[in-house]
C-alpha cells in the first residue's frame, strides 16, 4: 500500500511539472511532423516515390498519437539528476526523488544520539526511514539490531545519562556512526540529534547537521567500503532542525561531501534522496543548478593530508595563510578602497566570489567548500565585505553570504 501511495505521489509530481512544459511538447510535436513531411518530400523528389504521403494519410491518427506519446515521454520528468564531479576519478552525485531505502548500495540512516530503536508509542516512527528499515530487515528481531548497533559503537566515547529515561542511557556525540550489516544491505546509523526521555529532539539546529555530516564523511572515508551510498535529508524528519530548510540541508550535503572528498576517497556514487512527500518543500530546479555549478568547480584531488576536523592544516589552508601574511605586509593592499576590479582579487578571494555568485551560503558551507578553517573563512569574508564585494543577510546564527552586484562587469 505504501509503495502504491509513493508511486502515485511521484506520478502526480511529474504530471504537475509536465503541465509547465506544454509549449515544449507543442514545439516537439510540430518539429517531428515537419521531419516526417521533409522525408516524404525527399522520397518524392529524389526517388519519385509517393508512397509515404499515402501511408501518412491512411494512418494519420495513429501517427499523431505515437508522436504525441513520444513527445510527452521525452519531456516527462524522471525526478533524477546526476552529475560527474570535475577533476575527479569518476565520482558522481545524484539528486533523486525517491525513498532512500529502495536504492542499491549502502544507506545512511539518521537516528538519535542514544541509538534507540524502540518503536512503541511512536518513539521511533514506523514512517521514518529508520522505522521502515527496522520493519523491513528486523521485524520481530529488534534486540538483534540493538546488538549489532552496539557492536558498531565499540570503543566510541559516550556519556551516561541519569534523567530517568526508560531506554538507552548512553549518549554518543553528534556525528557518531554505527555500521550494521543485514541481508546484503549495509546501513550506517548516524547520530544527528539529541532526544529527551520521551524521544523528542532537543534544540537541533544547522550546527548539528553540519557536525553530523562532517563526522559521517570522515568515518566513511576511514572505515567505509567505497560503495555507493544513499543519504536522506538528515535533520528534516523527526529531528526537525529549527533553523535550516530542506533546500539548505541538500546543499550542505553536497558541499560537505565535496570538501571531504578532497581529503579522503569516500565513494564514487552518492545519491541524495528526497522523499516524494517533501518535493513541494524544495526548489528542485534550483538544487539541480546548484549541483551542476558545484560539480564544475569542485576540483577534487584526494590526498592524505590528515583527517578532516583535526588540527592539521590542509593544503588550501597553508596556501591561503601564506598569501594572507604576504598581503598583510602591504598596507596599500590591505587598506585599499571599497571597490576593486576582478583582476585585482587574489586566488582565494576569486574562489570565494565565484562560489557565492548566484548562491547564498552560511559560513560553515563556505568553509567546507573551500577547505579552509573557520578562522581563515571569517578573515577572508571580512576582507571582501569591507571591499563591498560580498553582502550578507539574516541574523548571526542564520546569516547567509552572497556576491554584491557591484562585482559585475
Amino acid at each position: 500500500m505504501k509503495f502504491i501511495k509513493t508511486l502515485a505521489c511521484k506520478f502526480m509530481i511529474s504530471a504537475k511539472r509536465l503541465s509547465k512544459r506544454l509549449w515544449r511538447i507543442f514545439t516537439d510535436v510540430f518539429a517531428t511532423i515537419g521531419v516526417l513531411v521533409m522525408i516524404a518530400e525527399a522520397a518524392s523528389d529524389v526517388f519519385n516515390y509517393q508512397g509515404l504521403f499515402g501511408f501518412y494519410r491512411t494512418h494519420i491518427w495513429s501517427i499523431v498519437a505515437i508522436i504525441l506519446i513520444g513527445c510527452v515521454w521525452k519531456n516527462w520528468d524522471r525526478l533524477k539528476y546526476t552529475v560527474k564531479i570535475a577533476n575527479s576519478s569518476d565520482i558522481t552525485i545524484t539528486l533523486r526523488v525517491r525513498d532512500a531505502l529502495k536504492n542499491k548500495g549502502a544507506i545512511i540512516i539518521p537516528t538519535n544520539s542514544t541509538f534507540d530503536t524502540v518503536m512503541e508509542d511512536e518513539f521511533i516512527s514506523e514512517g521514518s526511514l529508520q522505522g521502515q528499515y527496522q520493519m523491513k530487515y528486523f521485524r520481530g528481531r529488534i534486540p538483534e539490531l540493538d546488538t549489532k548497533i552496539l557492536e558498531g559503537l565499540t570503543e566510541k566515547k559516550y556519556v551516561v545519562l541519569n534523567d530517568g529515561r526508560k531506554h538507552n542511557s548512553n549518549r554518543y556525540p553528534i556525528g557518531t556512526v554505527s555500521r550494521v550489516n543485514e541481508k546484503n544491505k549495509r546501513a550506517y546509523f548516524l547520530a544527528d540529534s539529541d532526544i529527551d526521555p520521551q524521544g523528542h529532539p532537543i534544540d537541533v539546529d544547522a550546527t548539528d547537521v553540519s557536525k553530523a555530516l562532517t563526522s559521517l564523511w570522515r568515518d566513511l572515508g576511514k572505515n567505509g567500503n567505497s560503495e555507493p551510498y544513499s543519504i536522506p535529508l538528515i535533520g528534516t524528519g523527526k529531528a526537525r532542525a529549527k533553523d535550516v530548510s530542506r533546500n539548505e540541508v541538500a546543499k550542505q550535503i553536497i558541499l560537505s561531501f565535496l570538501a571531504s572528498s578532497k581529503e579522503h576517497k569516500i565513494t564514487e556514487s552518492l545519491t541524495i534522496c528526497i522523499h516524494p512527500g517533501d518535493f513541494e518543500k524544495i526548489d528542485w530546479d534550483g538544487l539541480c543548478e546548484f549541483l551542476k555549478y558545484q560539480s564544475q568547480y569542485a576540483n577534487i584531488k584526494p590526498a592524505n593530508v590528515g583527517a578532516i576536523g583535526t588540527a592539521e592544516t590542509t593544503t588550501e589552508e597553508i596556501a591561503y595563510e601564506a598569501e594572507y601574511e604576504t598581503e598583510e605586509c602591504d598596507e596599500d593592499t590591505t587598506q585599499s578602497t571599497n571597490h576593486f576590479e576582478r583582476s585585482e582579487i587574489s586566488n582565494h578571494e576569486q574562489k570565494m566570489v565565484t562560489l557565492l555568485t548566484g548562491n547564498k551560503l552560511s559560513r560553515t558551507e563556505i568553509a567546507e567548500a573551500m577547505g579552509l578553517s573557520m578562522t581563515s573563512t571569517n578573515r577572508l569574508l571580512k576582507r571582501l565585505q569591507d571591499a563591498d564585494v560580498i553582502l550578507s543577510e539574516g541574523s548571526s546564527k542564520q546569516k547567509r553570504f552572497f556576491v554584491s552586484d557591484k562585482t559585475d562587469g
